[in-house]
């Protein structure tokens, strides 16, 4: 139990860096493109990313947008497997 609190904060933490940093790129992006986490991230951010944190942060995404609390569409996947995203407006 005391592990499950202690690492809360910092999964909130890390949803809302997330949160903000695609809040803050949004403007760039186009509408009625195919996104992705990288291009949602920031693709220099997201160059400096190991494959295992991309792959937390594009589950991050996924929940965030299912939870619609970021603008964005869920399209599908890619035959990569990865994510395909749309603004929501």
């Amino acid at each position: 139990m005391t592990q499950i609190l202690k690492n809360e904060p910092d999964e909130l933490s890390q949803d809302d860096l997330i949160v903000q940093t695609i809040l803050g790129n949004i403007p760039r992006l186009v509408r009625d493109q195919d996104l992705f986490a990288e291009d949602l991230m920031g693709r220099d951010a997201w160059k400096t990313f190991s494959k295992g944190m991309r792959i937390v942060i594009g589950g991050v995404i996924y929940r965030l947008v299912e939870s619609k609390l970021l603008p964005l569409t869920y399209v599908g996947k890619t035959s990569s497997n990865k994510n395909i995203y749309r603004l929501a407006y």
